[in-house]
């Protein structure tokens, strides 16, 4: 999987750095959902009032004029649609810099969507045991449910809302190597 087959004629270095805003901005996708969805308004205020102020007038701004400069948004008049499809995704495995970004911006989301009444979000988690040897097998699952849960959510032509569904398997503890030894997790 890619991101996207971006075509372009502009040097690959602006493109680049357009990518890499793309994918570390945790506001950029939810504004890429929100063009597809009805009642969208193809006006930076108001995205920033759809985003609940969390960005400024000049990110949004910028994140529409970058994703129209990749590809994924076409203008036609004063409306803008996908020029792709609505799906866009990183590869299962992809380790890069920006993508952590995102990651750590979207844990921070996390952490303020806590303040929201429990009947507006869903956070929980599991604590468990596992052999090692099973991690590939359960991040497998996790990646085929993320995917099964993306196919049946953006097929929703009246969907009102934008929500962020975060998956986290990681050790809480180290394996020990020898007697007295262990396997550092910083």
């Amino acid at each position: 999987q890619t991101l996207v087959q971006l075509k372009s004629a502009i040097d690959e270095k602006p493109l680049e750095l357009v990518q890499y805003r793309f994918l570390s901005q945790w506001f950029y996708p939810v504004i890429y959902v929100l063009v597809g969805m009805k009642g969208f308004k193809n006006n930076p205020e108001w995205i920033v009032e759809r985003l609940g102020r969390r960005i400024k007038l000049i990110e949004a701004r910028t994140a529409l004029t970058d994703m129209v400069q990749m590809g994924l948004l076409k203008k036609e008049g004063t409306t803008l649609r996908h020029a792709q499809g609505p799906a866009i995704a990183t590869s299962d495995e992809t380790r890069s810099f920006a993508i952590r970004q995102f990651h750590r911006a979207t844990l921070q989301l996390a952490q303020q969507a806590l303040r929201l009444p429990p009947d507006a979000r869903d956070i929980t988690g599991l604590t468990v045991s596992i052999k090692k040897s099973d991690l590939p097998r359960l991040k497998k699952r996790i990646q085929a449910f993320r995917k099964e849960l993306n196919e049946m959510l953006s097929s929703d032509a009246d969907a009102d809302e934008v929500y962020q569904i975060n998956f986290q398997v990681f050790p809480l503890t180290s394996k020990q190597i020898n007697e007295g030894e262990t396997c550092d997790l910083n």
